[in-house]
């Protein structure tokens, strides 16, 4: 009967497709944890099957005598093929801060600890971004688009944006032209969808377009000249007021 110690490690089938970088975490993990899994190493690669004792003492013509475990060799066999599986799986300028490490537990809980703290950074700036991210001269669909890569990356680093934050972030970023929407949108009794912002916000900005052309581009100034009008009106009132014709 073959003994623990030289049962076959479980196997881990191929690399990941993508090897961990400084910036890619999260991602990487999600493709690393699962063949971890699939073999039952999880244990050994986040520390809660720690190493069995290196020896143990068995009872041999009344005497107690020490031998070394099977159990540790079977252990560590395993160990050693997931920390390969796992070096292998890094990229080489990850690697340098690991590369002194022996056992799977080590390296796991030293790539946990620096990227954790990397990725609340990385999470903190990319708020900032969409909170400060204005639609400018850029048109609906490329504002959009901009506001949701910030926040796939925000997702990509292991935090998300909820939709009610996501809205809030849009609407904070459009200019005056867009007021309408935005009264009717934070009016609303029930909150909105994302998928009815973007439709919302992409028809408004075609009937802006429409009526800029219809104008030869002076709806704004056309509102302009009237507001100056009245203005005008005004002034000229108080001119006539000054200097009353004379009588005859």
């Amino acid at each position: 009967m073959a003994s623990s110690s030289n049962l076959a490690p479980s196997p881990l089938g191929p690399l990941v497709a993508e090897k961990l970088t400084r910036d890619n975490f999260v991602i990487w993990k999600a493709q690393f944890l699962p063949a971890i899994r699939g073999a039952q190493l999880m244990g050994i690669l986040d520390g809660s099957s720690p190493a069995p004792p290196k020896v143990i003492t068995v009872q041999k013509d009344g005497k107690a005598e020490e031998k070394p475990n099977p159990e540790y060799e079977a252990w560590m066999a395993r160990d050693q093929q997931l920390l390969g599986h796992l070096l292998n799986s890094i990229n080489k300028d990850v690697l340098a801060q690991v590369a002194t490490l022996t056992t799977s537990a080590e390296v796991w809980a030293t790539l946990e600890g620096s990227f954790a703290a990397q990725s609340r950074a990385r999470v903190t700036n990319l708020r900032l971004q969409l909170a400060n991210l204005k639609k400018g001269d850029m048109k609906m669909a490329d504002y959009l688009a901009k506001m949701k890569n910030i926040s796939d990356e925000i997702a990509s680093a292991g935090k998300f944006v909820d939709q009610d934050e996501m809205v809030g972030y849009i609407l904070n970023g459009l200019d005056f032209d867009y007021n309408p929407v935005v009264s009717s949108v934070l009016g609303r009794a029930d909150p909105i969808t994302l998928s009815d912002l973007h439709a919302q916000l992409t028809a408004y900005e075609l009937r802006l377009d429409m009526f800029r052309g219809n104008d030869g581009g002076q709806f704004q100034s056309s509102a302009n000249s009237a507001s100056r009008g009245r203005g005008g009106s005004r002034g000229r009132g108080n001119v006539v007021d000054q200097n009353p014709p004379a009588s005859s």
